[in-house]
């Protein structure tokens, strides 16, 4: 699956305690990372948009999709519940081998052993888009969605994990035209990662580089 993702990728590519206030945190290992996690993460609203970016390979390789930022390879939602923050997201390759839209622990989501920085962005939604927004991820997940190896806007029952917060994000403020697209060289289009965190109707609230 890994050299699936690997061989799409390039084919794209071809054709806190410190403040949140302050938007990127640079730290070295030295620091406590739980402590810093544990000030950023009160900070997170049910859904936020969460993005990390990994340290392997495939995870470096995906950052080369960002035209403008390449900071992050992976993104997911926010979900608060009784017993703790969740992220919402969908991903392929060993970690997730049956590439099903997943839930799991935000600490997990962020690990600093596995990733190189996070950070939390708001998007200012009314209630209604942000209650629509969540109600899609999960009729999303019931539909049983698997990740998209072709990366293919087209298919609605396969999804990368951009796609599948762009089109939540669309589908809840019925505008089509709420997030733009990036383009392969070649011309097809398809949501980068930082196509979410880089336009007019979001912030970042907080960076934390580990």
């Amino acid at each position: 699956m890994q050299f699936i993702l690997l061989k799409t990728a390039c084919i794209l590519l071809g054709a806190t305690f410190m403040s949140c206030a302050d938007k990127t945190i640079e730290t070295n290992q030295n620091h406590n990372v739980t402590v810093k996690n544990i000030a950023a993460l009160s900070d997170v609203r049910n859904g936020d948009f969460i993005f990390r970016c990994g340290k392997d390979e495939v995870s470096q390789l995906f950052t080369r999709l960002n035209k403008n930022n390449q900071n992050y390879s992976h993104c997911g939602v926010a979900i608060s519940t009784d017993s703790g923050l969740y992220v919402c997201h969908i991903i392929g390759g060993s970690d997730n081998p049956e590439g099903k839209i997943r839930i799991e622990k935000i600490q997990t989501f962020i690990d600093a052993v596995k990733n190189n920085r996070w950070a939390i962005v708001r998007y200012q939604l009314s209630v209604k888009e942000q209650s629509l927004f969540l109600m899609q991820l999960e009729y999303f997940r019931m539909k049983n969605v698997s990740f998209d190896t072709q990366f293919d806007l087209a298919t609605d029952d396969k999804m990368y994990c951009s796609e599948l917060l762009y089109k939540s994000l669309i589908l809840a403020t019925e505008n089509s035209d709420f997030i733009e697209f990036t383009r392969t060289l070649s011309g097809k289009k398809y949501i980068a990662i930082d196509n979410l965190f880089q336009n007019k109707h979001c912030e970042t609230i907080c960076e934390i580089a580990y």
